[in-house]
């Protein structure tokens, strides 16, 4: 609306011009605003002041580019994209890639160790077997070392099975009572020595039939021309037996044997015999028994 009103006005001015030629229209060179389709344009006073030239209006956007009713070209038609996508659900579960496992130690391992990301290392597992330890049933680890009691043991009793020592053996070591009655095998060592300055003597082999109830123990000792009872107890593992004999030159001898068992078919200790020849001597073997 303001730029009607100033062409209005610009056409008052040239039909005043036509009463009162001195006056002019504008200023030669000065320009103004102007109405336009596609927006304002710039119109310039002619050289002789006596109007406007032309209104410049701003170019117009190509015929071919379209348009829209905003003004903005026209992109044209939406291209056709086909038809939307089948969807066919989610994939396939392929499930969790293939585990290759840990890495592998090469060579294999040595006992006692495991293999871990590829390196070998000590593993010693805690109570791993049982074993025999002085009479007692010990726990072992997988490494051999020793740990507490599994099975203690009482005084009369003996641990039967593997020890540490023994190779190859799979036997579980176990608590048992001993069975001592029958056959012993009785040696001494050394089996001769110097009797009391009287020359020497000789300890033949002695076959002990022991018989044990309870702690109560009796034995008869057969050696070559003697023949030998006994009398004694038995303390947890301590074997203790008196007998009294006379040998083949009438010389009476009083015998004791104070024996430790070993193991159920085992013994050590000492037997004592005394006896008067020119005065009194006292002898002590040093003997082993063996069950038979």
């Amino acid at each position: 609306m303001k730029n009607s009103l100033m062409v209005l006005w610009a056409v008052a001015l040239v039909g005043c011009s036509d009463q009162t030629t001195a006056k002019k229209a504008c200023t030669p060179g000065v320009t103004q605003s102007c109405l336009c389709l596609n927006g304002d344009g710039v119109q310039a006073c002619n050289e002789t002041g006596s109007g406007w030239e032309t209104c410049q209006c701003p170019d117009a956007p190509p015929e071919d580019a379209g348009g829209t009713d905003d003004g903005t070209p026209d992109a044209g038609p939406i291209p056709d994209e086909g038809p939307p996508p089948v969807d066919n659900g989610p994939p396939p579960d392929e499930g969790p890639p293939p585990d290759t496992g840990p890495a592998a130690c090469e060579p294999p391992c040595p006992e006692h160790h495991e293999c871990f990301d590829g390196e070998c290392v000590l593993v010693c597992k805690p109570q791993a077997r049982k074993l025999c330890f002085n009479h007692q049933v010990y726990w072992y680890d997988s490494c051999d070392k020793q740990q507490s009691i599994a099975q203690p043991c009482a005084d009369e009793d003996f641990c039967k099975g593997c020890t540490v020592e023994d190779e190859l053996c799979d036997e579980e070591a176990v608590c048992i009572k001993p069975f001592y009655n029958g056959s012993w095998l009785v040696k001494a060592d050394p089996d001769k020595k110097d009797a009391c300055g009287l020359g020497n003597s000789t300890y033949f082999d002695l076959d002990l039939e022991l018989t044990v109830d309870g702690g109560v123990a009796t034995a008869v000792g057969n050696a070559p021309g003697l023949q030998v009872p006994y009398e004694g107890t038995v303390v947890g593992k301590k074997l203790s037996l008196t007998g009294k004999y006379k040998d083949t030159s009438g010389i009476e001898h009083t015998e004791q044997i104070d024996v430790t068992f070993t193991s159920p078919t085992t013994f050590e200790g000492y037997d004592q015999d005394t006896f008067t020849l020119l005065g009194p001597c006292t002898l002590i073997w040093d003997i082993t028994g063996t069950k038979q």
